[in-house]
């Protein structure tokens, strides 16, 4: 069978609905068999008129997508497709070339610009791109990494055979290094390794265990060696934007170049891009007294929709240094990145009619692994409630919504435990959707009545895998991944060995996008039928990494001839990649994600905050490094607690932590937690504080707004609590809401650059600068004394006073130039800057 393109056809909006979801169906006919084997047709909900949604929550308006800096290691390659430069979805490359050495290659393939840094590559250089919308160019980072050295000494009489190191800058097992034994009898190798703080540990003859050597061991947790690499010496300046603004004529934005050595910038050696576009018939001029550019650029490159400017300087010896801003001010169309993100577990969250409940029956079966009967009725009676409109949540993500087996599996790993598919993330099929949940027109007014009272509702798309009952594998069981190795191995939770093969369990076959170009078809065809279906505004895709780009590179290019165009709205799509920022960012583009989880900051906040582990000054070089390794028109979403991890409330009562701490999954269905220290909600208040400070739509996992506690999955997806809340509870809700409404009423705060200008071991002040406020954020987590003074910062010249937004143990007052910054324990600020 061939799958026919399913959308590229159905050109629909808003009164046209109901005549192309009919012409939907009909295209999807020949595809029965295969989509719902055993059905024999289409399920009654799916064949009724659909009821038109309220009308897209992010309006697409073809504004361009700039790329701004795309940063490489030396001998990484990497195709660079310039979707979206000029506004023109798939514009036609016509030349390529390259200003600078450390780019060996660069050449136009029918995929993309196929870039090479050069193995012994260091600097910036511009990449010149001729295309059928214009004239673009791309500055492109060469980072060298620092080189770390590692060594094993073996005891008296040990002769291991092999000696590796694996860490977060390797993506652990996956790309282990080799230390090779050295003469003298030892292991020794020296590895590049980007900055920031990393994790690791030595295989010795296959045993993984601390570096002797190393003294920072991780306290709790997985007792991983600890390494913090700082960055290289090799920058000379500093960026801090001062803001964009429209003016007469035009628009102007003004640079702050702060010196890193005794390099003073001159105002020859600065220029400037905007989306990308070379700025001709503009000029700046330079302020030498405060090392400030201010560029004014004529009126047909200003988008006051949203921009990205990206400065360049060049040095007197050739090298090029830069950074890159995004600015947008309020007259801008709301945009994901102003989205205040609900994470629900549908099964746990609320139940809205107890007609559909059906509780699995297994005598091995923990009630906590069985279903407990949220479903879309349910949150929709809390949307007329108006419980998300007090909490300030904008957008619902809601757990995947396709039909699940009803089968309880046992889990293949020990013990061996029983679960059922109350997550959903075992679907049985493409088209029908899960019935414990409700209905195809139950799950069409969830998204109505969302969109009705301006929220927007994010699918959550299974693409990786399928359960093995799935009719798609009746007739192609050829589109599984083998569940053999060559070795002999099952291919089985192998998550950075074989990323794109293994199986996530023994009942859960992961699809072989890289073997068959048909089946990539099929389920981006798929993802494109349920938001025409559903009128949903976008997807979270789960295990992003696990599934080669260039599916998801169609994926988008599907989405937007299907459902974006026709439907003359944007679709955004959130990605899930647990690993480095380098790992993440290779599936952020025009052509693949909008943006994901910022995890790397998770993980730090869930170290610092939580566990008490490090200090602030880690938090603050985990953002630079994402801030570095993203571009800047990603609209990645912080996070300080997700359905795949304990809740932080179980880490902040050290009940995870300490050498005789117990396994998180076997304290889920042995022992649940309760929270121990009421001092746990302020370290939770302070992480939400530093969330809804960080640039991109803040996530907000379903009863961290109170506080609930939860060891490993399916413990820390536990039924929501909605009533009973302690005064603490009552406290964290409260900060939680008053955080979000001051986000929704900051331009600032949604979509201003940040600044990271001050930061000690207990302490960091950020600040978010747009053209029409700056917002300054002061967080403390255990102050060393009352009061701190602050000289006001070059940025800030010219700050007159502060006014308070959120004030919540902490109190700062500008004097002169000086802040003075009072602040309890755990403590959170946000204020106002009045010039």
């Amino acid at each position: 069978m061939v799958f026919r393109p399913l959308f590229e056809t159905v050109q629909h909006s808003g009164p046209a609905r109901r005549t192309a979801a009919r012409a939907v169906l009909i295209l999807l006919l020949p595809l029965l068999p295969l989509l719902s084997a055993g059905c024999g047709h289409l399920s009654p909900s799916l064949a009724g008129d659909p009821a038109p949604p309220s009308g897209p929550i992010w309006q697409h308006t073809g504004e361009p997508r700039p790329i701004g800096i795309v940063r490489m290691v030396p001998g990484e390659e990497r195709v660079l497709s310039i979707i979206g430069l000029g506004g023109d979805f798939t514009p036609e490359v016509r030349s390529v070339s390259v200003e600078g050495p450390g780019v060996s290659g660069a050449m136009v393939g029918k995929d993309g610009i196929h870039l090479r840094a050069a193995g012994n590559a260091g600097g910036m250089v511009l990449v010149r791109v001729e295309s059928s919308t214009g004239s673009y160019t791309i500055p492109v980072s060469v980072e060298r990494h620092p080189s770390v050295p590692f060594g094993y000494v073996p005891e008296e009489g040990e002769e291991p055979e092999s000696v590796l190191v694996a860490g977060s800058f390797t993506g652990w097992e996956g790309q282990a290094v080799e230390l090779p034994l050295q003469a003298d009898g030892t292991y020794f190798a020296e590895v590049r390794v980007p900055p920031g703080d990393h994790e690791y540990k030595l295989i010795v003859d296959g045993e993984w265990i601390p570096d002797p050597a190393n003294p920072r061991v991780q306290e709790g947790g997985y007792g991983n060696s600890l390494l913090t690499v700082e960055v290289p010496d090799e920058r000379r300046l500093a960026f801090h934007p001062l803001g964009a603004q429209q003016v007469r004529g035009g628009g102007q934005a003004g640079i702050l170049l702060q010196p890193l050595g005794e390099v003073e910038p001159v105002a020859e050696g600065v220029s400037l891009l905007l989306n990308n576009e070379d700025v001709e018939g503009g000029h700046h001029r330079f302020d030498p007294e405060r090392n400030a550019a201010v560029f004014h650029f004529p009126h047909e490159l200003w988008h006051a929709r949203e921009s990205e400017i990206t400065l360049l300087y060049e040095h007197d010896d050739g090298k090029i240094e830069g950074a890159s801003f995004r600015f947008a001010d309020a007259a801008a169309a709301r945009s994901p990145r102003d989205e205040i993100i609900y994470s629900i577990v549908t099964d746990r969250f609320h139940d809205g009619n107890p007609a559909l409940n059906r509780p699995a029956e297994h005598p091995e079966l923990y009630p906590i692994a069985n279903h407990k009967g949220g479903d879309w009725a349910g949150i929709t009676q809390k949307l007329d409630e108006g419980y998300f409109e007090r909490l300030g949540a904008t957008t619902l993500w809601i757990s995947p919504v396709n039909k699940n087996t009803p089968k309880v599996e046992q889990e293949s790993i020990e013990p061996g435990r029983y679960f059922t598919s109350y997550h959903g993330y075992w679907p049985i099929s493409s088209t029908e959707t899960n019935e414990q949940f409700g209905s195809m027109e139950d799950l069409r007014h969830l998204v109505s009545t969302a969109q009705g009272n301006g929220m927007a509702v994010l699918l959550d798309f299974v693409a990786n895998h399928v359960h093995e009952d799935h009719p798609v594998l009746r007739e192609h069981g050829d589109f599984i991944t083998p569940y053999e190795l060559p070795d002999g191995r099952k291919n089985l939770r192998l998550w950075n060995e074989h990323p794109y093969t293994t199986w996530f369990d023994d009942f859960l076959p992961s699809l072989d996008f890289e073997a068959s170009d048909e089946l990539v078809e099929f389920q981006t065809g798929n993802a494109a039928w349920w938001l025409l279906e559903t009128g949903a505004d976008g997807f979270r895709h789960d295990a992003v990494k696990h599934i080669p780009t260039h599916f998801w590179m169609r994926l988008t290019e599907r989405l937007h001839t299907g459902v974006v165009l026709p439907e003359g709205r944007r679709v955004y799509q959130l990605g899930e990649t647990i690993d480095s920022p380098e790992t993440i960012r290779r599936y952020i583009g025009a052509d693949m994600m909008d943006g994901q989880f910022d995890f790397p900051v998770y993980f730090s906040i869930q170290n610092v905050i939580a566990r008490g582990q490090g200090d602030m000054q880690e938090i603050a070089r985990a953002v630079r490094r994402s801030k570095t390794a993203y571009p800047a028109s990603a609209i990645n979403s912080p996070l300080a607690g997700n359905h795949d991890v304990p809740r932080f409330m179980a880490y902040a009562d050290g009940i995870l932590d300490g050498p005789d701490a117990p396994d998180a999954r076997d304290l889920a269905f042995e022992d649940p937690p309760d929270v121990l220290h009421d001092s746990s909600y302020r370290k939770l208040q302070l992480a939400f504080g530093l969330v809804f400070a960080l640039d991109g739509p803040p996530t907000v996992y379903y009863g961290d707004e109170i506080g609930m506690t939860g060891a490993a999955d399916p413990d820390n997806r536990r039924f929501m609590q909605w009533d009973g809340w302690n005064e603490h509870q009552e406290a964290t809700f409260d900060l939680v809401s008053r955080l979000a409404h001051a986000r929704q009423d900051s331009i600032a705060l949604r979509r201003g650059a940040l600044v990271l200008w001050n930061s000690t071991e207990e302490r960091l002040a950020i600040a978010r600068v747009a053209p029409e406020e700056t917002v300054l954020v002061f967080l403390a987590r255990q102050p060393e004394d009352v009061d701190q003074d602050i000289p006001l910062p070059a940025f800030l010249e010219g700050a007159r006073r502060l006014e308070p937004l959120v004030e919540h143990g902490t109190r700062v007052r500008l004097r002169g130039d000086t802040f003075t910054w009072q602040a309890e324990e755990n403590s959170v600020g946000y204020y106002r800057v009045r010039w």
